[in-house]
């Protein structure tokens, strides 16, 4: 599997705070768990996988977990992650985009926080190739929301200006349409989740690649910045999708 290093945002300086910083809340690995009736036996194959936060927390319950990811430095992070909790998660060094991956389809597929990254229309067919035709796809994301005085509004400008179900339906709606073979994804269930976060510099720096000496200005800027400022609240979204073909999709009478 060729994997082109230029097509990662993420750089090997974020990967410590990516782990430390950016984790799955328990709730969400919990649902696809029970939403997607994950056993020991099941086959699982988590997409765009990052330093491996949900594919080691779905390894606690499945043998069969394997992590596709294109960063080698979240692939290093995500394979010490595993070990520290030990769970035996396989890691893949790939584009999700384009990933082949031999063997028994997968019974469950995972996107987290990596649909938006992703060429639709391809990874949407290497979806359906990958997935057992009675599996089911997740597709997590989350968006951060703070209040107008906190102090790192600005660098997250983007996220504070849309909800996280209309960012969702913008990401996922490719998967609702037949592609030319007449496969498409139906909508099974959802689940939403808030937690309240403190929204530093280091959350900063598992999100933004910047130089050392953007982040060490920003560290003087907000020394004396009270620590109830960084207050904020991240909200979830999870939508289980199932595969569907035009030949087998349920009639509407």
């Amino acid at each position: 599997m060729p994997v082109d290093e230029g097509k990662t945002r993420y750089d090997s300086t974020m990967a410590p705070y990516y782990v430390k910083y950016r984790k799955i809340p328990e709730p969400i690995v919990e649902w696809v768990v029970r939403a997607g009736q994950i056993t020991p036996g099941s086959r699982v194959l988590d997409l765009a996988a990052g330093t491996g936060n949900l594919a080691n927390q779905l390894a606690r319950v499945s043998r069969r977990v394997t992590g596709v990811e294109v960063s080698k430095s979240f692939i290093a992070a995500a394979r010490a992650s595993a070990t520290e909790l030990g769970v035996r998660t396989e890691y893949v060094q790939g584009d999700a985009n384009q990933f082949e991956i031999g063997g028994e389809p997968y019974d469950c597929v995972t996107l987290c926080q990596a649909f938006h990254w992703l060429q639709p229309a391809a990874v949407i067919r290497c979806i359906h190739r990958a997935l057992d035709e009675n599996g089911l796809l997740f597709v997590i994301d989350s968006n951060v929301r703070l209040p107008v005085s906190h102090p790192l509004r600005e660098l997250f400008s983007d996220e504070c200006n849309q909800s996280v179900g209309a960012a969702m339906y913008r990401t996922t709606r490719s998967l609702l349409e037949p592609t030319a073979d007449g496969r498409f994804f139906a909508v099974v269930t959802s689940f939403r989740y808030t937690e309240s976060r403190r929204i530093d510099l280091n959350y900063a720096r598992a999100y933004h690649a910047n130089p050392p000496n953007y982040w060490y200005t920003q560290a003087r800027e907000l020394a004396d910045v009270p620590p109830g400022q960084f207050a904020a609240t991240v909200n979830w979204l999870g939508v289980m999708f199932a595969p569907r073909s035009v030949s087998n999709a349920p009639s509407e009478e």
